[in-house]
């Protein structure tokens, strides 16, 4: 039997064995090259993802105001409404004294003694 043959078994084992060698430092170039390129364009993004959340928290912040704002509104409307409801009490016991007031005189003017 020739040499070839008598290590069969050595020769597979050595050839899996440099395939899979040759499959990790592929691999690990592979990684390399995307780790860089993960870190290039971190610091292209990053900037920008700065200025995006700072947009966001300015975004947030004025919500926040037109939120604050609408509650101050209602706020002021509820206020308003209850003047309002006590303006029409007083207004209408206003009435009620103004007619108790001119009763006497308008009973006079009725019955002819006062002219105008």
């Amino acid at each position: 039997m020739d040499w070839l043959g008598d290590n069969f078994l050595w020769m597979a084992a050595a050839l899996a064995g440099l395939l899979v060698i040759t499959a990790l430092v592929y691999l690990g170039v592979r990684g390399f090259l995307l780790y860089r390129a993960v870190r290039r364009s971190r610091g292209l993004v990053m900037p920008h993802v700065e200025y995006l959340t700072a947009a966001a928290e300015r975004a947030e912040a004025a919500v926040a105001r037109i939120e604050q704002g609408a509650t101050d509104r209602a706020v002021a409307q509820e206020e308003l409404v209850r003047s309002v409801a006590e303006l029409r009490v007083v207004s209408k016991h206003a009435g009620e004294v103004a007619n108790q007031l001119w009763r006497p005189i308008r009973m006079l003017r009725a019955a002819g003694t006062v002219r105008r």
